[in-house]
């Protein structure tokens, strides 16, 4: 997040930085903060705790990354042929976005 941004705004503008697509912000799937999973190690030496906060979205446009450094590659797929390797804290994410819960996950 920037200073003086909303989590909705840093939601959009990340998303539409690394990927192109323009996007309307959901409900709040869940908070991921497992230091199990969530301590990330850097080329370097460098560890940090991430926080990450997980959003249903719709896609609206379409358009280029402003960041392409960030992300390798991006995609539509169908739940059933998610590409290999996959992230496991990603699949977490999406079991719990497929949940219909009332409240968000915290993990």
């Amino acid at each position: 997040m920037e200073p003086g941004e909303s989590v909705a705004d840093a939601t959009a503008r990340e998303v539409r930085e690394e990927t192109g697509v323009e996007i309307e912000l959901g409900r709040l799937v869940g908070v991921y903060s497992d230091p199990t999973r969530m301590v990330l190690a850097y080329p370097g030496g460098e560890r940090v705790h991430a926080v990450n906060l997980c959003f249903d979205a719709v896609a609206l446009r379409t358009g280029e990354p402003t960041t392409p450094w960030e992300t390798l590659e991006t995609g539509y797929f169908p739940l059933d042929a998610l590409p290999e390797p996959f992230v496991p804290i990603h699949a977490i994410r999406i079991a719990d976005a497929r949940e219909p819960a009332a409240w968000p996950h915290l993990r």
